[in-house]
């Protein structure tokens, strides 16, 4: 199964079908995948939804309805890190009028452990970073999230690798405004949940991820 954000509505990509109970809300919608044009249809109405809260597409091939759905975006691959301290706080980042995680593209010919590396430290300044391990989102059974938006017209996936990073040296870091960055803020855990209230659903994904 793949989780996958189009417009902060979380979509399912899988082969098995969900609890019955699902049916009879008209906030959650579970389609059975047919055909490339009717994936196509949904997506738009996904795009343009103001009600729904999670989608569910149901098909006999999980390669296939992965390799369809992707087929319609360009795929864009990003990497980023949880930066935790001594003192077992988590580095977050304030972007747009959201909480977010340091991340960003991986440039080419560089590693994915390299370019999240970099990219934590260009949006935080925060240095000598050291990865601990890679963070496995448990719905997508793999240390990545998956999330859309458009660029110039066209649709975008944005396929993001984390791991869980430490500092021995922490600082107050410097926002890297060019990226529409203006905070840098080391929270406790137990804060985690007040920051998500204001923040996207991959990050919830990712917070929770953590051991």
């Amino acid at each position: 199964m793949s989780k996958i954000y189009i417009n902060n509505i979380p979509v399912f990509l899988r082969v098995s079908e969900t609890n019955d109970f699902l049916n009879n809300n008209r906030e959650i919608m579970q389609v059975t995948y047919r055909d490339k044009k009717e994936l196509l249809d949904l997506i738009r109405y996904i795009e343009h939804s103001e009600d729904l809260k999670e989608v569910h597409i149901i098909g006999n091939n999980q390669e296939k309805v992965e390799h369809d759905f992707f087929g319609f975006y360009k795929n864009i691959e990003a990497a980023g890190g949880l930066v935790f301290d001594p003192q077992g706080r988590g580095l977050l980042i304030f972007r747009y009028g959201k909480w977010d995680i340091p991340k960003g593209k991986i440039e080419r010919r560089e590693g994915v452990e390299s370019a999240a590396l970099r990219e934590v430290e260009e949006e935080t300044g925060i240095d000598e970073l050291v990865i601990q391990q890679p963070l496995v989102i448990p719905v997508n059974r793999k240390n990545v999230t998956y999330h859309t938006y458009f660029q110039k017209s066209r649709r975008v996936l944005k396929i993001t690798y984390w791991f869980k990073m430490y500092c021995n040296t922490p600082t107050e870091g410097i926002p890297q405004e060019s990226e529409g960055i203006t905070k840098v803020k080391w929270v406790e855990p137990s804060d985690f949940d007040v920051h998500l209230l204001n923040s996207w659903g991959s990050v919830g994904d990712v917070l929770k991820a953590v051991d």
